[in-house]
């Protein structure tokens, strides 16, 4: 196993090479909606 490839955050610090970019929504157990709102590399 090497870890997770894919991670989610709501704080761009934690994040470097950040592209905004919209790219769909993502629901979660309690049926809250939140926007994909782009990707980077985790520091």
């Amino acid at each position: 196993d090497l870890g997770c490839s894919k991670h989610m955050t709501g704080n761009l610090k934690l994040l470097i090479n950040f592209i905004w970019k919209f790219m769909g929504t993502v629901r979660f157990e309690n049926d809250h909606v939140a926007a994909i709102l782009g990707f980077g590399d985790l520091q």
